[in-house]
């Protein structure tokens, strides 16, 4: 049988991940999107 983590591993997880995100503010007139033949390119 397959073992999975335990919730203190699964726990510590989590908080490596919440510490690990970043919030990025961006303008938006600066931005721009361009269709092409494969889809969306920012």
């Amino acid at each position: 049988m397959k073992q999975g983590r335990t919730l203190q591993e699964i726990g510590a997880e989590f908080t490596r991940q919440r510490k690990s995100r970043k919030d990025f503010l961006a303008d938006t007139r600066n931005l721009e999107m361009e269709t092409t033949d494969f889809g969306y390119r920012n």
